[in-house]
């Protein structure tokens, strides 16, 4: 598409008031059988040979597309002033123009046949074809191929290389007029063509054997090549003089470049960057030369009471150099350009001190997995004690509403291990100091408040959904979605000489000898009293639950009233009114005979 010209007719077009929405595109087609047409990639289908004429909006995009076994040749635009410009094809396939304003412009299609412009021919043998894929440069157009030869037609002005690609192992080789060329990039080449390029392509490998031979340099170098796998698999022998491989076979080189640095590396005295594994296709003799030096070490004492509970790694632990250890000193030797030990705890096993040439570490630094020591020098010095993790300590967790939050809601303990098991409700679990601080991450759409023991926390930092809590024994954290709960009022009356105990969230005793307490919202109460004790809750009978004690959850300010039991004559005496008798199902009874707890005019009574 054509631009403006100039400053001032940018700024004459900014001057303008308003566009014209309603653009004329102006397309002239040759033939609507080898061309299509689709406007902001819709189909359109009303266009004629000659001249068409499309309103379109301000900013619009017509595409024109040739059809199945066409292509376009060009497409042209023109203007009142006599310009002309040449708008650019997709792969002789597509071209597509973008309208902004209504300018006058015309463009003209030409199209043709593939057939009318592919005039040119190449030859093209090939002892495989399943193996390879072979594609014509500028259309991107794939070609069907068989064994033997194909004649390959193409447009020389236009589809001048083909770029021919292995479909599963590299190309053995490929000669175009008498001469081997070479892979382009990963594998493919890209082949010029001329009408009447003969092009050879043997894509499988003969059945031969190649040798292959190590040249290895250096202090120790003898040692670095860790194994050699040849089609996926290991082998022997491989620095064996008389050591062969089959034509075609893929040959991996496995370095310890954990101990050793590689200063040179050649394949057939070509330099070469060695990556572990170095992989690579024979396709003829290889002779392999490597220079190596050991990295530089020194030696150190690491002091460990007890190696069952912990693990130490030269280095990184990912790379898996284990340091074997008994209790107490060992010797161990350390690269200088990596001065560090890994350490990482056993199962239920933590690390309890680490001292390193005098320095202490924190109790928090240590119970990262793994934990790293580093800066080692000569003489170093590290002292390490561990523990059994035994955890005898609990606390309660309470989430009002998990379904909210299954996905993102998580319990972590200070090594980043996640608390398994939590469901809605109350759920208690086992810990022991050094899970130390906890990490609690609401994190789901709805707003959240965490509580530990009736107390509102605060997040780590302001709009964040993680909060750090440190718990004792005992300790209850409570996490509401969607709701901020409210300090309700309990207030007791027991008569006196009735034992009475209160406890809140299944684990905390409740001290009301000021006759009353406090507890957020969804608390669960319990409440332990003399079985033949009348225990009522708003004034409504308080009965005994699956647990075999009486408890209520908190939703309001409440009453609690603990009473000795009333005989009936109590009953009698207390008003005029005539006793109405139910047991404790609730089902309305006569006068009972039998002894028992029953309940008159609202009232528990033993009979």
């Amino acid at each position: 598409m054509k631009k403006f010209y100039g400053v001032f007719i940018l700024l004459f077009v900014i001057s303008l008031p308003a566009l014209s929405q309603d653009i004329k595109a102006k397309l002239v087609i040759d033939d609507v059988n080898r061309v299509k047409v689709d406007v902001d990639f819709k189909d359109y289908t009303d266009i004629v040979n000659g001249l068409n004429i499309i309103n379109v909006s301000s900013g619009a995009t017509i595409g024109i597309e040739a059809r199945e076994g066409c292509v376009l040749k060009a497409v042209t635009g023109s203007d009142d002033s006599g310009d002309t410009w040449e708008e650019f094809i997709q792969e002789n396939k597509r071209c597509e123009l973008h309208f902004y304003s209504d300018y006058n412009e015309t463009y003209t299609v030409v199209s043709a046949g593939t057939g009318d412009v592919r005039t040119a021919t190449c030859t093209l043998s090939v002892d495989d074809a399943s193996s390879i894929k072979v594609v014509r440069g500028g259309s991107n157009s794939e070609v069907d191929i068989v064994d033997g030869s194909n004649t390959i037609a193409f447009d020389p002005a236009t589809e001048t290389t083909l770029v021919i690609s292995p479909l599963d192992k590299p190309i053995y080789n490929i000669c175009v007029d008498g001469e081997d060329i070479t892979a382009t990039s990963d594998y493919s080449y890209t082949v010029p063509v001329t009408d009447g390029t003969l092009i050879d392509v043997k894509a499988n490998y003969p059945d031969v054997r190649y040798s292959l031979t190590f040249n290895l340099n250096g202090y120790g170098a003898e040692d670095f090549i860790r194994g050699v796998d040849i089609d996926g698999k290991p082998v022997a022998g491989y620095l064996e003089p008389d050591f062969t491989v089959q034509a075609g076979a893929e040959v991996k080189i496995y370095g310890r470049t954990d101990e050793y640095e590689v200063d040179s590396f050649t394949v057939n005295g070509k330099p070469a960057s060695f990556f572990n594994p170095f992989a690579f296709i024979m396709t003829m003799d290889a002779e392999i030369d490597i220079t190596v030096h050991r990295f530089d070490t020194f030696v150190m004492t690491l002091c460990v009471d007890d190696p069952s509970r912990v693990k130490a790694y030269r280095g990184y632990s990912y790379n898996g150099d284990e340091l074997l250890l008994e209790a107490g000193d060992n010797e161990v030797e350390i690269r200088r350009d990596i001065p560090i030990i890994s350490f990482v705890p056993a199962g239920m096993c933590y690390i309890a001190t680490a001292e390193v040439d005098g320095y202490v570490y924190e109790s928090d630094e240590l119970k990262v997995s793994p934990f790293m020591i580093g800066l080692l020098t000569d003489g170093s010095r590290i002292d390490i004690t561990t523990g059994d993790i035994v955890r005898d300590k609990r606390a309660v967790v309470y989430i009002n509403e998990l379904t909210v939050a299954e996905a993102y809601f998580s319990l972590l303990r200070s090594d980043r291990t996640k608390v398994e098991g939590i469901v809605q409700g109350y759920n208690t679990f086992d810990f022991y100091d050094g899970d130390n601080a906890f990490t609690v991450s609401t994190g789901a759409p709805d707003e959240s408040c965490v509580y530990l023991n009736d107390e509102i926390c605060d997040a780590v930092f302001p709009g964040s959904n993680d909060y750090s809590l440190t718990l004792a024994d005992g300790d209850v954290m409570k996490i509401f979605y969607g709701e901020v709960p409210y300090m309700r009022l309990v207030t007791v009356e027991a008569e006196p000489g009735i034992d009475v105990a209160v406890t809140t969230d299944h684990v905390c005793p409740v001290d009301f000898a000021s006759g009353s307490f406090r507890a957020l919202d969804r608390t669960y109460v319990s409440v332990v009293a003399p079985a033949d004790a009348a225990v009522t809750l708003d004034g409504d009978i308080l009965e005994f639950g699956d647990d075999g004690r009486r408890g209520f959850t908190v939703s309001a300010d409440h009453v609690l009233k603990v009473s000795k039991s009333m005989g009936i004559e109590d009953i009698e005496a207390s008003g005029s009114e005539p006793a109405v008798w139910y047991n404790l199902q609730g089902i309305r009874v006569a006068e009972p005979s039998v002894p028992g707890l029953y309940i008159v005019n609202g009232k528990k009574v033993r009979r």
